[in-house]
């Protein structure tokens, strides 16, 4: 999937909290159709009986709803609109074979203190956009962004959801949720050379609530885990069917090796697993030390993972890895891009011209540093520092939605794997079916002579 820059948002429906995104915003990908969001919230009845139909069921159910969440979800919970849901339902159709592919996701809050959106005056005036992202500046609907809850504590929370790594926070104003990579959607190439003089703290703790770290995680499950999910898979319990079944018969040699065979299988899975997620970890590991610009002119030296957008870079001249997707504002760079394009030429980027044209990155190709990227050399020409503003960062970078390509590709919908399926329930039907007299039918009564 390649990331793209369009919101997950739309008109809400009057049902019961479904939100249908059409092909023309697709938040995912080229190859989806559209996507359909649906809010549940619990129930204190449905979990009764939700209770009640695993324990009846000897806890089959619990197997049956790890291979298919949704129908947990479903059975559990009770649907509601998406302002009051605690779990989503996302259904995806793709565009070529018309199938659909449904995830579950949890909905998360965070509270934000009052103390921490009293911005200074000077915040206020040079960048307003965070303000509307905490809702605390009524702005124009172009510069609506997250309107969060005011509680009884006096904090404002943020209803978020993660998403194949991407941050997906609630708009209240328009009951949807929407990608942190277009809360600044719209930014002309002015207001980023206003960006230049940088952000205050508290402006940027409140971004840094609201965009995440600034990191790209690559999730590495311990053995057990991957034990656990691989022996749980339907074929291996087919396998273990198998295996009851033989002895069950008295074929002990044969039960032995479908187990031997299940068993190799099963190791080998694992080991290649969790080794290419730690190669793939290794390689997108990325902390470096930055130095960022704070108004009155101030610099400080932050972690990478601290930047957030709209952050004020200064590049080092001897240049480094690019930590971020960010807009070069003053100077220019010699960068490698050989990590992203496969292009070993060098690249000169050269500083964003100053306008009223809104700003993209793929149309400002000459004026943007990707995330993943290395600068080699950085030359100043007005003013003693190179400067370069933050436009994305984590998986809403260049490089963050090529790991999210590798993390989550594209299901593959295979027939034969579906038919197989389907055959293997056919026959355990036609195989249990002859049993059914002879288990539950009466003894015949001895005939008399």
């Amino acid at each position: 999937m390649s990331a793209d820059s369009s919101p997950l948002v739309g008109n809400p429906p009057t049902g019961y909290g479904t939100l249908t995104i059409e092909t023309s915003i697709d938040p995912l990908s080229s190859s989806v159709s559209s996507v359909r969001l649906s809010g549940y919230c619990g129930s204190p009845w449905r979990v009764i009986g939700y209770h009640i139909v695993v324990w009846m069921m000897a806890g089959i159910p619990l197997l049956l709803f790890r291979w298919k969440p949704v129908w947990g979800v479903r059975l559990r919970l009770q649907p509601c609109n998406l302002a009051r849901a605690e779990t989503l339902v996302i259904e995806i159709r793709d565009k070529e074979d018309s199938s659909w592919q449904l995830y579950t996701v949890q909905v998360q809050t965070e509270a934000i203190s009052e103390g921490s959106l009293e911005l200074p005056p000077q915040a206020q005036v040079e960048d307003g956009r965070s303000q509307v992202a905490v809702g605390a500046v009524p702005e124009r609907a172009w510069k609506d962004t997250a309107q969060l809850r005011r509680t009884e504590e006096a904090q404002r929370t943020l209803r978020y959801y993660l998403f194949q790594g991407r941050r997906y926070i609630w708009i209240e104003t328009q009951q949807a949720f929407c990608q942190v990579s277009l809360l600044d959607h719209g930014r002309t190439c002015d207001d980023i050379h206003r960006s230049c003089t940088g952000l205050s703290l508290q402006d940027q703790t409140v971004r840094k609530t609201i965009y995440g770290p600034n990191m790209i995680s690559v999730p590495v499950k311990s053995y057990f885990q991957l034990l656990v999910d691989e022996a749980l898979n339907p074929y291996y319990g087919f396998q273990a069917f198998s295996i009851a079944l033989w002895l069950a018969d008295h074929y002990y040699w044969y039960a032995l090796c479908i187990f031997l065979i299940s068993a190799v299988s099963i190791c080998l899975s694992i080991y290649k697993t969790r080794k290419q997620s730690q190669t793939l970890r290794d390689m997108v590991k990325l902390s470096v030390r930055v130095c960022v610009c704070r108004p009155g002119g101030e610099e400080e030296w932050v972690d990478s993972s601290e930047l957030v957008p709209g952050d004020c870079l200064v590049l080092p001249q001897e240049g480094g890895p690019m930590p971020c997707d960010a807009a070069l504002v003053a100077g220019e760079c010699v960068v490698n891009e050989s990590s992203l394009t496969g292009e070993s030429v060098p690249v000169l980027k050269t500083a964003l011209p100053e306008g009223p044209v809104p700003y993209f990155p793929e149309t400002h190709r000459r004026h943007t540093l990707f995330c993943g990227t290395l600068i080699l050399q950085a030359r100043a020409f007005v003013g003693p520092h190179v400067l370069a503003v933050v436009t994305q960062t984590g998986f809403c970078t260049a490089k963050g939605g090529l790991v999210s390509s590798i993390l989550h590709p594209r299901p593959i919908n295979f027939k034969f794997y579906k038919h197989s399926m389907k055959f293997v329930a056919a026959l355990s039907v036609l195989g249990e079916w002859p049993l059914h007299p002879f288990r539950w039918s009466p003894e015949a009564p001895p005939k008399s002579r």
